[in-house]
């Protein structure tokens, strides 16, 4: 128990720091800076000498961030798919990055066309005439398809 009041004397200011740039509110970061010091008492055992203490609790913390992050989007996951396109071109390059992460686990399990079209309405902001295009289907059948897959990805993270 000595050594873990160590590890928290010596990183608490560092990994509050990191966490509360990174949420939007106090609340969350209070809540992820427990769970950051919970997991670091949980996986201590997983802890490889050869890695720096150091990035493994940034490790842990990222990870904490990323759970709260996606807890918070499957909870306010908008409506509308065109909504999703303005966020992610509002975010910072952090956030970004995280919000990545995000979209990454949607789209696991997702068919390869399936991920083009993702991809393609929502992250190079295509409009459904070029989607239309790109795929070699229709303007109504490139909006069916964008819509049922958003359906779907809502599903995905309400589940």
């Amino acid at each position: 128990m000595q050594a873990f009041d160590e590890i928290f004397r010596r990183t608490n200011k560092l990994l509050y720091s990191f966490i509360v740039k990174r949420l939007p509110s106090r609340q969350d970061a209070d809540e992820v800076f427990q769970e950051v010091y919970f997991r670091i008492h949980k996986y201590v055992a997983t802890y490889r000498q050869e890695q720096r203490a150091i990035v493994w609790l940034y490790t842990i913390a990222r990870h904490a961030i990323i759970d709260r992050l996606n807890a918070n989007r499957r909870r306010d996951l908008p409506e509308d798919p065109d909504t999703l396109i303005v966020v992610s071109k509002e975010e910072s390059a952090e956030s970004r990055l995280l919000f990545g992460d995000l979209l990454t686990s949607l789209m696991e399990g997702l068919s390869d066309a399936d991920k083009r079209l993702f991809c393609d309405r929502l992250l190079s902001d295509m409009d459904y005439d070029e989607i239309a295009t790109a795929h070699g289907i229709s303007n109504m059948n490139a909006r069916q398809k964008v819509s049922r897959l958003m359906r779907a990805l809502r599903a995905k993270t309400t589940s």
